[in-house]
């Protein structure tokens, strides 16, 4: 199956740059916006499907992060 229109959000900040050229990208095929920046609540979008966004396994904190996969 081919999939023509899908996208995927980052959790957080493009990261390829070590400073972001807004007005001329120089990695446009591997940048990707956040999911914040498209006006999404991820917090709430992870706790109304179920998940955490903070576990403990064997008495230490951690912390969930999720990327969001679009496909039409």
């Amino acid at each position: 199956m081919e999939l023509y229109k899908a996208t995927e959000l980052g959790a957080g900040p493009c990261t390829h740059c070590k400073k972001c050229n807004l007005k001329s990208c120089v990695n446009r095929n591997l940048a990707r916006p956040s999911i914040k920046a498209c006006g999404i609540n991820a917090q709430k979008t992870i706790e109304n499907n179920g998940y955490e966004t903070i576990g403990n396994e064997n008495g230490e904190k951690i912390f969930y992060c999720y990327g969001l996969l679009l496909v039409k």
